[in-house]
């Protein structure tokens, strides 16, 4: 009696758990089947109406009123470079003028500073003219010299025939000593070339002095050229035109 008692109340406590478990998998099953799919609305433009002001162009110059002192980030005094006579002079430029930058202000007479490159141009050619004149000069001289000493060798080997020959009483002595001019005299020329080859690295090297003074020049005038033209820096606005 006791074990069925036992075994009774096992299964009421499985039918317990069961029976609720069961009744929810049924309404579960009941919710799933009767659900209805959601409804889809077409997607559709909002269109707003807009006010347009038609805004026609017109010229006009930016003016600030304010109250204090106003002061630029930075300002430009143009000064010329270079010397001369004012020769063009741009009709914007005048007190409250804008003016973009690059912009040519003042043009100064440019014809001494190009006269000055044209004569340094000159100047150089007239020295690279002399340096190749100097070149061949020298190769002349060099020439010239080898052609003067071995004609001073023969000289000397004559003189010194005669003088054996003046021992012997075969010649006078008036034929030796007037080979002993001609060889002074030969002497002298290989002399006179020697020095004058000496002399020319001297003068090349003034010649080259001159050289880099007119290329000096030159590099100058051609600098100074594009001076005679007065260009604003930056965008700059004109606080005052000097006449």
């Amino acid at each position: 009696m006791a074990m069925a008692a036992t075994t009774s109340r096992r299964i009421r406590r499985v039918l317990a758990v069961f029976i609720p478990l069961l009744a929810g998998v049924l309404v579960l099953v009941v919710l799933i089947t009767q659900r209805t799919n959601p409804e889809r609305s077409p997607a559709s433009e909002i269109v707003r109406s807009v006010n347009v002001i038609e805004a026609p162009a017109a010229a006009w110059r930016p003016r600030a009123t304010g109250f204090g002192e106003a002061r630029p980030t930075r300002t430009w005094r143009a000064v010329a470079e270079v010397s001369g006579r004012i020769v063009d002079r741009n009709e914007q430029v005048e007190t409250g003028a804008i003016l973009a930058a690059g912009t040519s202000l003042f043009r100064i007479d440019r014809t001494d500073y190009e006269l000055a490159v044209a004569e340094a141009e000159a100047a150089l050619a007239v020295r690279r003219a002399q340096l190749e004149e100097l070149d061949t000069r020298k190769d002349n001289v060099e020439q010239s010299l080898a052609i003067e000493r071995r004609r001073l060798e023969v000289a000397a080997r004559e003189l010194e025939r005669q003088q054996r020959l003046l021992d012997q009483e075969s010649v006078s002595q008036s034929d030796v000593d007037r080979q002993q001019r001609e060889y002074l005299q030969q002497r002298q020329a290989v002399q006179d070339l020697e020095n004058t080859l000496a002399q020319i690295p001297a003068e090349r090297r003034r010649i080259e002095a001159e050289r880099e003074s007119a290329s000096t020049r030159l590099e100058q005038a051609r600098r100074d050229l594009p001076r005679t033209t007065i260009k604003a820096p930056f965008d700059l606005r004109v606080s005052a035109a000097e006449p």
